[in-house]
């Protein structure tokens, strides 16, 4: 790429020297700002995807501690249920 750009640079220069100089200094500025404006729109999106991958991470996490909620909820009926189990059969014996 970089062998691209500095064929490019060369190409521009060799047409630039045969115009005017003030049109070569004008479209330099022309240029340099167009980059400036690219760069500040990269910084945007770099900061967006920033965000998002923040955001995003968030509710990953909220997904997991959901998931982990609902398994110990989970594992906690299991258990209730079988000391009730175990209360119902302690009962009978009694009975009995």
């Amino acid at each position: 790429m970089n062998t691209n750009l500095s064929h490019l640079e060369k190409k521009f220069n060799e047409l630039t020297l045969k115009s005017n100089p003030t049109l070569k200094e004008k479209t330099l500025n022309k240029l340099s700002n167009e980059a400036k404006i690219l760069f500040k729109e990269i910084e945007k999106i770099n900061k967006k995807y920033l965000f998002l991958e923040e955001k995003l991470e968030k509710i990953l996490n909220n997904i997991e501690n959901i998931d982990d909620f609902l398994a110990s909820k989970s594992s906690n009926k299991d258990n209730n249920a079988k000391n009730s189990t175990q209360n119902n059969y302690i009962k009978e014996e009694d009975a009995i």
